[in-house]
């Protein structure tokens, strides 16, 4: 929550709720009420040699975004369960996400109570109503063993032409029973990139 410089090493996480997750909230709302300064952004935190164990997503940046995130990294971790592998979910706030880094992680078996969004990848904007909407870019996503890929298709996707999702890099995409790295989007499941720009599979 509204951290800077953190380093999260060799935990364990079970969870029905989000195992690891960033969110920046407005003041005196929910969990930052107690907080004795205004809201700040998030910035240059990392987990890694994580476990996750989970009914909804392993790693994730959201759903809150009020002020910007930036500098996350999720490496050398794995998802022994859960409904969503690695996800973005830009729901609440209007400010940006922006560089973040997903680097050989394990997805295990994707299953779970979020069963609408059961599936290895989830990047994407939606709007609450309220709050806003704001954009995601520069996402790298390198070196993933998708050992289940869930029972919906992966997506990457925008909310509209201002709030969009771009600059996103997949490498080394390893999906079920497969040796070789997947070379397209389609092989990674991922059908559906509505509002997003400069989605490149290396």
């Amino acid at each position: 929550m509204e951290s800077e410089d953190v380093r999260t090493y060799r935990a364990i996480a079970i969870s029905k709720d989000d195992c690891f997750s960033t969110k920046t909230w407005p003041a005196d709302t929910g969990t930052t009420k107690p907080y004795p300064h205004p809201p700040r952004p998030l910035k240059n935190v990392v987990f890694s040699d994580c476990l996750a164990w989970t009914q909804c997503y392993g790693y994730k940046i959201g759903q809150g975004v009020y002020e910007d995130q930036s500098d996350v990294v999720f490496k050398d971790s794995s998802v022994y369960k859960g409904a969503v592998g690695l996800g973005i979910d830009h729901k609440f706030g209007s400010a940006t996400v922006n560089n973040v880094t997903f680097y050989n992680m394990d997805l295990e078996h994707i299953e779970g109570l979020a069963a609408d969004k059961c599936t290895w990848l989830a990047l994407f904007v939606e709007h609450s109503g309220t709050a806003g909407v704001g954009p995601v870019s520069d996402v790298k996503i390198n070196k993933i063993n998708v050992r289940s890929k869930g029972t919906r298709n992966a997506y990457i996707e925008g909310y509209n032409s201002s709030s969009i999702i771009s600059d996103v890099t997949l490498q080394e995409i390893y999906m079920p029973k497969q040796t070789t790295p997947a070379t397209s989007l389609k092989e990674m499941n991922i059908l559906s990139v509505n509002n997003t720009a400069n989605i490149v599979v290396k």
